[in-house]
């Protein structure tokens, strides 16, 4: 390929990419971030059955956006959650007994925690016994 070929090819592209990115401003939507609630969940699903076992991830909150834990349930509010994934790493271990785009219910007990926006939280995910499993912020910022 000519030097001048390579040249009209990158101006073709610039040009593309800046009309694309000039329409997606004029169209006035903006994309807001999601909770990160798949992060926590593959963390659940990675402990849950396993007495002794313990991970730790990171999990981001957008400002928009929270997740609370009550008992069984996983509720995130101001986001959605992607119900499809959720389902697809559950057939592993089958821990969920419902899910839905607001929240997840589990087969085990989770500790009670909330989780306000716009933070990334440092959490332990610990699974105490066959039914409980313990979820601890250690740090955020």
């Amino acid at each position: 390929m000519e030097v001048a070929d390579k040249l009209v090819l990158f101006s073709i592209t610039t040009a593309c990419v800046a009309v694309a990115l000039g329409l997606l401003a004029s169209s006035g939507q903006t994309v807001a971030p999601s909770a990160d609630v798949m992060a926590l969940h593959t963390a659940i699903s990675s402990v849950a059955m396993r007495p002794g076992s313990k991970v730790i991830v990171n999990v981001y909150v957008p400002k928009t956006a929270s997740i609370a834990i009550r008992g069984p349930v996983l509720a995130v509010n101001g986001s959605s959650i992607p119900v499809g994934y959720v389902m697809a790493v559950d057939r592993a271990v089958e821990i969920v007994l419902s899910a839905d785009e607001r929240s997840i219910r589990y087969k085990v007990w989770l500790s009670d925690l909330d989780l306000p926006g716009g933070q990334t939280y440092a959490l332990s995910v610990e699974c105490v016994d066959m039914n409980n499993i313990a979820i601890e912020v250690l740090s955020y910022q």
